[in-house]
């Protein structure tokens, strides 16, 4: 894999290790989960948290779309 730069929604620069391809297909699950929560694009920290667990798990092998919304909402649970 090549490092890959992507702009988020709330203009920051994220230099993962992750193709391009693979970051616009967490991109819209990161938002959706962000969403969801209440997350404005200013929280840029709980934005950064939710983006990591959607990451992690894409980088575990969890790559369906509900299983890294599961993820990015981990937050939450008890």
């Amino acid at each position: 894999m090549s490092a890959a730069t992507t702009r988020w929604t709330d203009g920051s620069e994220a230099h993962l290790g992750f193709e391009p391809h693979e970051l616009e297909s967490m991109q819209p699950i990161i938002e959706a989960v962000c969403l969801e929560l209440g997350v404005t694009e200013r929280e840029k920290s709980r934005r950064k948290a939710v983006a990591d667990r959607v990451m992690a798990a894409y980088s575990r092998g969890t790559r369906l779309p509900l299983n890294m919304v599961s993820a990015g909402l981990s937050e939450h649970r008890a």
